[in-house]
C-alpha cells in the first residue's frame, strides 16, 4: 500500500476499487465512503479515489474464506448493507464474469441479480466506480 497510490496516479488511474478484504465483508479502513489514498511517498494526499471495495464474490464462497452457499448470501450481508444505507455510504460489489457460469458456481450468477433487485427495491444508486469519481471529483 506504500506505492500503490504513487504507481496508480503515475498511470493516470484517477480511481481504485480493490481496498477491501479478501477473507471477510466489511470496510477494510472501517468506512463506507470514497476517500483519497495516501501518498506515503510524497507524504501527502494522492488524486486517486479510493472506493473500498466491501463485497467479493469469491470472499462469499470460497474454501478459505467465508464458505458460504448462495442461499445464505444475504442472512450474511444483510447488516452490512443496513450500516451502508444508514450512513449513506457506498457498498461495491465484486462480481468475477466466472461466477456467472454455472460450470463451476452454480447459482451466483442468480445471486448477483437477486443483490442488485433487493438494492434497486431499497432505492439504492446502481451505478459505476466511474460515475462515483466524477460525482465526487466535479
Amino acid at each position: 500500500m506504500e506505492k500503490t497510490p504513487k504507481v496508480l496516479s503515475e498511470n493516470s488511474l484517477k480511481y481504485d476499487s480493490t481496498l477491501g478484504f479478501a477473507e471477510q465483508i466489511g470496510f477494510r479502513r472501517g468506512t463506507c465512503y470514497p476517500f483519497f489514498l495516501y501518498d506515503f511517498a510524497d507524504d501527502s494526499i494522492s488524486d486517486v479515489l479510493e472506493i473500498p471495495l466491501t463485497i467479493m464474490d469469491t470472499t462469499l464462497f470460497h474454501s478459505k474464506y467465508m464458505n458460504i452457499s448462495p442461499q445464505n448470501v444475504w442472512e450474511n450481508i444483510a447488516d452490512l448493507t443496513i450500516e451502508v444505507k444508514k450512513f449513506h455510504g457506498v457498498l461495491t460489489l465484486l462480481w468475477h464474469n466466472t461466477s456467472f457460469s454455472d460450470y463451476k458456481y452454480t447459482g451466483w450468477r442468480d445471486v448477483y441479480i437477486d443483490l442488485l433487485q433487493i438494492f434497486r427495491s431499497e432505492n439504492a444508486l446502481l451505478t459505476t466506480g466511474k460515475q462515483i469519481y466524477e460525482t465526487i471529483c466535479k
